[in-house]
């Protein structure tokens, strides 16, 4: 019980080399979500073991034309801050299937709030977590919907080195995995 405390993900997970991990906290079934042109959408991510991961993925599930680029940013007091590592290279969206991007080898500390970011340059459609798979982290202020995830509408491009300003927001985001090294 105190291992998990310290992280969503279950401590009690074994979590061997070539295994992915995503942001999912529950095994509610996988969707798929829209995405904007220009957006750049954060959901928190805060594993129960350190783990080193190289490699980021996501799920082009209806082709829309452009780019996604996938990334981790530290946590700035309840929002994304710096970049930790991120595709240099954008995935395509203009064909579906797994989209994967090597990264350098990244090890994410036990207990530690990260963001992981899709941003995408295109309307085209991902796999999905539902909202209620996600990690709770705050509420409307009619608290009749609960924030799982950070948006911010931001002219696509490379990667920034700190994150744009994003609000909070609700539903569905797509699912990013993380390549366990």
């Amino acid at each position: 019980v105190a291992a998990a405390a310290k992280g969503v993900h279950a401590k009690e997970v074994i979590l061997s080399t070539g295994a992915y991990i995503s942001q999912a906290v529950n095994g509610l079934a996988l969707s798929t979500a829209a995405s904007a042109a220009n957006r750049f959408y954060a959901f928190p991510f805060i594993p129960a073991q350190t783990i080193t991961i190289n490699e980021l993925a996501v799920e082009v599930t209806t082709l829309t034309a452009g780019s996604a680029h996938l990334g981790i940013y530290a946590d700035s007091a309840g929002s994304p801050g710096a970049k930790i590592i991120g595709s240099t290279t954008a995935v395509d969206t203009g064909t579906t299937g797994a989209k994967a991007v090597a990264i350098s080898n990244t090890t994410l500390t036990a207990g530690t709030i990260y963001w992981l970011v899709v941003w995408t340059s295109s309307a085209a459609t991902f796999r999905s977590v539902a909202q209620g798979a996600l990690a709770v982290i705050g509420l409307t202020s009619t608290l009749n919907a609960q924030y799982t995830s950070r948006l911010a509408t931001s002219t696509f491009g490379a990667l920034p080195t700190n994150a744009p300003a994003t609000t909070l927001t609700v539903g569905a985001v797509p699912w990013l995995r993380m390549k366990i090294a």
